[in-house]
């Protein structure tokens, strides 16, 4: 990223939303009684937040909402995190260490104080969803070329995401999380969801998510499941049926390969 002035001196155009997420495994790897987001990097987080005027809205063992006055404080700060992230617990693999974030302009009357809302929801989606670790919106990156006299962000770094692929995200989502529980998948049902043709709709999931259309739907299945095992401990074979799985054979098989762990362990560990 180019060279940017103090954060806190640039002139505010906007004020930027952001969100911070780990991914699931890294909440997984909690029953191993590893504290991702530890008191140190907490205090990081803190700090960072504060030097670049910001305001944290709501934070918690695995995730932060926060609003900057610019999108350069935003940026700036979003670097920082990430960069004091690689020095947490530093006993876990690196590529296990996933941290996700993504920027967005805070909507005309939107409470500056207020993190609950369908505005965050999304933004959050993006951060668990998309494939990149950092996305900004369009709109950020105009505020932010606005605020230093034309500098361009890293985009090997920062993914910006077009308007028309956060509508089509939008409509992507929508359609899984009303048919995630279903043990069939129809990918021409998908297609029509999102408003595209079947290739069109196949090559916009693989390029924002990194995954086949099915491959997708199966991930957003079992981090459904990772969180029902978590919180009641049922039977694999009626999470299996309840999470779209045909057996449980296959979803036991389906949650090792994505987490690493047997659904039977997990749910011993985080008992």
């Amino acid at each position: 990223m180019t060279s940017v002035s103090n954060p806190a001196s640039s002139q505010a155009s906007k004020r930027i939303a952001l969100v911070l997420e780990s991914s699931d495994y890294l909440r997984l790897l909690d029953a191993y009684q590893l504290n991702l987001f530890n008191q140190k990097f907490q205090n990081s987080l803190a700090k960072t937040i504060q030097h670049g005027n910001g305001s944290v809205l709501r934070v918690d063992d695995a995730s932060c909402r926060a609003v900057f006055p610019s999108a350069t404080s935003a940026i700036f700060a979003a670097h920082k995190i990430h960069d004091d992230f690689k020095y947490v617990t530093p006993k876990i693999i690196k590529s296990n260490r996933r941290l996700h974030m993504a920027l967005a302009p805070l909507p005309a009357g939107h409470p500056s104080t207020s993190s609950s809302s369908v505005f965050f929801e999304e933004l959050t989606l993006l951060c668990e969803f998309l494939r990149f670790n950092f996305v900004i919106t369009r709109e950020v990156r105009k505020a932010y070329r606005k605020e230093n006299k034309h500098a361009e962000i890293d985009e090997e770094l920062i993914y910006v995401i077009s308007e028309k692929e956060k509508v089509f995200f939008k409509a992507l989502m929508a359609y899984v999380q009303q048919s995630w529980a279903k043990n069939s998948f129809n990918g021409e049902e998908m297609a029509k969801a999102t408003g595209y043709s079947l290739a069109q709709c196949n090559r916009k999931v693989k390029k924002l998510t990194g995954k086949t259309p099915y491959a997708f739907l199966k991930e957003y299945r079992l981090r459904k499941a990772l969180k029902s095992l978590h919180d009641s401990h049922s039977q694999i074979g009626k999470l299996a049926r309840e999470h779209g799985f045909k057996s449980g054979t296959h979803f036991t098989r389906s949650f090792q390969e994505a987490f690493g762990i047997l659904p039977s362990k997990y749910a011993q560990l985080s008992g």
